[in-house]
């Protein structure tokens, strides 16, 4: 039997406002009305006050060898 370490790889650095864009995208796509899209992007706008969206986000991702 053979053991299977798990690897952790790190992904491109997105900002917060590129993965808010691709989740708009990804939820236009999927049908989602377009008084919902709307809302979410007042939200992101009312919080984005508040957060620096320009930062940078690291993703990891896990890998089984």
């Amino acid at each position: 039997m053979s053991k299977k370490q798990k690897m952790i790889e790190m992904q491109d650095a997105k900002t917060v406002e590129t993965v808010f864009e691709l989740y708009m995208m990804s939820r236009i796509a999927s049908g989602l009305a377009p008084k919902t899209i709307m809302t979410y992007r007042q939200q992101f706008h009312a919080i984005s006050k508040y957060l620096n969206t320009k930062s940078r986000l690291f993703t990891q991702r896990y890998c089984a060898r």
